[in-house]
């Protein structure tokens, strides 16, 4: 494991590739780590790309504060731009998050465009205030503040993710992550806005890729709708559902290649 210094912390993170390769930063979601994207890694390391992943702030194996206000998404945002600084000074870099991990993304997209060679939104779309989003969130919140962390990973797992059938380690990711990370991102998507019009005025490359049969946060016409308002490149990854990286690595890494070497 590699570490990757921040100005709020030392943030535990992987990374494959050439050093003197074009370099890629993959962010996780809000259940997720940076071991995502080991399916990955050595795929787009071995096209010669420099690929870094890593833990968020209070995820998994990076500590943090225990404030749930230490984790708004611009503050995540900010750490995600001192990641950029660290692995990659003074060079664009390309971006991939998925599903949180974009939200994140997309915020250090816009505020520091000229570090972003390309952004590539992963089972992401536009907001999280429809009203299927809601009772998700409630459900988390009411679980997060009444019971203890022990068993936490076990009861998300069946509590939200019984139909996905994804993230074989998600008890042992969410078990070490630190509650009021859950606590403070989930506030923090509650009043996320759509920040579409936004994001293309950042001028960046993006890539809206998404799984065939993924229902369970926004549907296809979402992504759609999102990718049309964006003028971005939109690809279905058939057969995948919530997480193509893990579900379908390789044709996952087959359209980001596509993407970033046009974007170069």
């Amino acid at each position: 494991m590699s570490t990757v210094p921040v100005r709020r912390g030392v943030l535990a993170a992987a990374s494959a590739g050439p050093g003197s390769g074009p370099v890629a930063v993959l962010v996780p979601g809000l259940f997720g780590a940076k071991e995502d994207f080991a399916p990955l890694l050595p795929r787009l390391g071995g096209s010669g790309y420099r690929v870094w992943c890593y833990d968020q702030l209070g995820q998994f194996e990076s500590g943090g504060p225990d404030e749930p206000q230490a984790y708004r998404l611009d503050a995540l945002a900010a750490d995600l731009c001192d990641v950029l600084d660290a692995v990659a000074p003074r060079r664009p870099v390309h971006l991939m998050g998925h599903c949180m991990g974009g939200f994140v993304a997309r915020a250090a997209t816009i505020a520091a465009p000229d570090r972003v060679a390309s952004l590539t939104l992963l089972a992401c779309g536009p907001d999280m205030g429809s009203p299927r989003h809601g009772p998700m969130l409630d459900r988390l919140d009411r679980y997060l503040r009444g019971e203890a962390q022990d068993g936490l990973g076990q009861r998300l797992e069946r509590l939200l993710l019984r139909d996905d059938g994804l993230h074989r380690q998600v008890r042992a990711k969410l078990d070490k992550t630190s509650p009021a990370f859950l606590l403070g991102v989930s506030a923090a998507l509650r009043v996320e806005p759509d920040r579409t019009d936004a994001l293309r005025a950042a001028g960046v490359p993006v890539l809206v890729l998404y799984g065939q049969v993924s229902r369970r946060l926004w549907t296809v016409a979402d992504f759609l709708g999102m990718a049309a308002r964006l003028d971005a490149v939109s690809h279905e990854l058939r057969g995948a559902a919530h997480a193509p990286n893990e579900e379908r690595p390789e044709e996952t890494c087959a359209a980001l290649l596509r993407f970033w070497g046009a974007a170069r």
